[in-house]
């Protein structure tokens, strides 16, 4: 009896290594992918609730308007005032998103528009010392704030727990309501800014 291995016995056994070697390999693979998916949702996730708490934060700063005593007066101010529907909502701030905007009242604006799945949030921010009354907001002025998302959209607290789906009065809301969906099965997430009532001098 030989005791050495005959080329088939060696081709076989080269095989049987090379599988498992390939499905070695092949789990490490799929573990590395899964891994980095794992990374990257981390990584959106905590871009979306950083976005989400600078958008409270600059609601809750909320710059209100003393109104004027000549009653003509308050269509110059009205303009930049707050008007909110459930995907758009234009308001003024003491508190400023965009660099290079770090002094005085911003003029801002949140847009819900369509994305290649489901929507999107873009902002418009400036400076109202800029403006000189006029609302000129070209599109490249507007940047990508949450590049994705299931749904976006904004309520009004009126009062008590009656929230409505668009404001446009003189005064403000008593909070405003983010409602976020990551994707339109996912369970929503509602982030409130409560708005001081205090107009400023």
């Amino acid at each position: 009896m030989s005791k050495g291995f005959t080329l088939i016995e060696l081709l076989i056994s080269l095989t049987i290594v090379a599988m498992i070697v390939a499905v070695v390999f092949g789990g490490l693979r799929v573990g590395v992918r899964a891994w980095e998916k794992g990374e990257r949702n981390v990584e959106k996730n905590q871009r979306e609730r950083a976005s989400l708490d600078l958008m409270k934060r600059q609601l809750a700063s909320l710059y209100i308007p003393k109104k004027p005593k000549n009653k003509g007066a308050i269509k110059a101010v009205q303009p930049f005032f707050l008007k909110g529907e459930q995907k758009r909502l234009t308001f003024l701030s003491s508190l400023a998103m965009i660099p290079g905007n770090d002094f005085g009242t911003v003029y801002a604006v949140y847009s819900v528009k369509p994305a290649e799945q489901g929507e999107k949030l873009v902002v418009y921010e400036k400076n109202t010392s800029l403006l000189k009354g006029k609302l000129n907001m070209p599109e490249n002025d507007f940047y990508d704030l949450i590049p994705q998302a299931g749904s976006i959209e904004f309520d009004y607290l009126k009062e008590g727990t009656n929230w409505l789906s668009s404001w446009d009065s003189e005064t403000p809301p008593a909070a405003i309501r983010i409602v976020f969906k990551e994707s339109p099965e996912s369970a929503p997430i509602r982030v409130i800014a409560r708005i001081e009532q205090k107009p400023e001098e």
